[in-house]
């Protein structure tokens, strides 16, 4: 019961953020010039990928290595933002929350993987920012709060359901004894 809990309170932490995020961003972009007549993604774009499913019948499985790819193409990003001498906008942040989202719907099935995850989402395109350009405090902060907020409940829904014995896994002997050799 704890173990759900905590999985639902992540996504709704997840959720919400995004609902806020996606609403500033959407705002932004028809505010800049030009806004309206260029194609977009809304971060609640790819947290569909739990619904797409090639085959009926088939599970989740394909989403994992999908949003092991993506979190790569991340982390390549804030690498390149990093060293770049270009200004960056707000590509990155962007990114963080569409893929958070889309690894957070991901964690209502994968629980474990989808906390590791978002704890790299987090933490990893903040922490090469501050060390390619010496910021301490930047908006990645900000939007990588939420992904290791969630992530830690996810990783804790885990390892508490984990922790839990499987039924099936154990052999009742009776009376405590060893079963004897025959």
């Amino acid at each position: 019961m704890t173990a759900r809990l905590l999985k639902w309170a992540g996504f709704a932490l997840m959720a919400l953020s995004t609902l806020i995020a996606g609403i500033f961003i959407i705002g932004e972009t028809f505010a800049d010039p030009g806004g309206g007549r260029r194609p977009g993604w809304s971060p609640g774009g790819l947290s569909r990928s739990r619904r797409l499913r090639p085959w009926p019948g088939t599970g989740p499985g394909w989403a994992v290595p999908v949003c092991v790819a993506l979190t790569g193409v991340l982390i390549g990003t804030s690498i390149w933002f990093a060293v770049s001498p270009r200004g960056k906008g707000p590509t990155e942040a962007i990114f963080i929350f569409a893929l958070a989202a889309a690894v957070a719907v991901l964690g209502l099935q994968r629980t474990g993987v989808a906390g590791v995850l978002l704890l790299v989402v987090g933490v990893v395109p903040f922490l090469v920012s501050s060390l390619g350009r010496g910021h301490v405090l930047s908006s990645l902060a900000v939007v990588g709060f939420v992904p290791i907020v969630t992530g830690i409940l996810y990783l804790l829904s885990a390892r508490i359901k984990g922790g839990q014995p499987a039924s099936s896994a154990r052999t009742n002997t009776g009376s405590g004894e060893l079963p004897k050799a025959a």
